[in-house]
């Protein structure tokens, strides 16, 4: 969540390494409660179904805690800790909303990016 690309395409796969139930494992993933799907919309229009884009999609961990454990390293959590540290956390923040508006019943979540 916290790289430059934030994106992942099933065809950036080598093809010796494609499994043709690859893409069902997204729909486990969020189907298990592990990961919240949240999928692209081209542009911002009622209903906002009409816009979404299937190809598009963001996983968001179920978890913030234990994401924000796996984000950080020993160094970093010293450095919070000693409120020493210029870290950019809005993956993280960005993971809690979707993780309170997932909890509260707002199962059909939606992101723009232009």
């Amino acid at each position: 969540l916290n790289s430059q690309s934030k994106r992942f395409s099933l065809s950036d796969i080598p093809n010796n390494l494609k499994n043709e139930n690859l893409g069902l494992s997204f729909g486990w993933f969020i189907k298990a409660g592990i990961a919240i799907g949240v999928f692209n919309v081209d542009e911002l229009k009622c209903p906002l179904a009409l816009a979404t884009k299937h190809r598009l999609v963001k996983l968001f961990q179920s978890d913030v805690g234990i994401l924000t454990y796996r984000m950080m390293d020993n160094s970093i959590r010293s450095k919070i800790l000693n409120d020493n540290c210029d870290l950019n956390v809005g993956s993280i923040y960005e993971n809690a909303v979707a993780q309170a508006l997932y909890s509260k019943g707002y199962d059909n979540l939606y992101y723009y990016f232009l």
